[in-house]
């Protein structure tokens, strides 16, 4: 059985119970597959984003469509090219804008979204009078914990 399907039929209670340094084994093989995986998908990605790209264009500039989904065939393939719209906001003139709809008597939310942020390396060097105020306005969320296996014989000045 080849080490892939080996991890993945394999009860996790059974891989845990494996010794450190079979699992750091395992783990860095795993990661070396990814490294491998990924490489593969850009590359085929690239490929068919080659093969297409003039195709696909044409179609766009026919539908008049510079984003969103077009579809094609291929033969006996469909071929369906995205490309998402991600608008970017300049945050002061919007915050301006926000102020003069204010300033006019309507309210800036029916109009917009207006999000507060404050960035965790400013809220840290802040003073502890000023981050007390904050604090209720404060919730901290983990992430989920992650693990890395090192295999001490290996370190560098063993």
């Amino acid at each position: 059985m080849t080490l892939l399907p080996q991890i993945i039929n394999q009860p996790v209670t059974e891989l845990a119970a494996l010794p450190a340094n079979e699992l750091e084994q395992l783990q860095r093989h795993v990661e070396g597959f990814s490294q491998q995986l990924k490489a593969c998908k850009e590359r085929l990605s690239d490929a068919i984003a080659l093969k297409y790209e003039i195709r696909t264009a044409s179609v766009r500039q026919s539908k008049a469509k510079e984003y969103g989904l077009v579809r094609f065939d291929d033969e006996s393939i469909t071929v369906e090219a995205d490309i998402s719209k991600n608008p970017k906001w300049d945050q002061q003139k919007l915050s301006d804008l926000a102020d003069k709809i204010r300033a006019s008597g309507s309210d800036p939310s029916e109009f917009m979204t207006i999000t507060y942020k404050v960035p965790e390396s400013k809220y840290n060097a802040w003073p502890s009078t000023l981050r007390e105020q904050f604090m209720p306005a404060r919730t901290l969320n983990f992430g989920k914990q992650t693990f890395v296996l090192v295999d001490s014989n290996s370190r560098e000045g063993k």
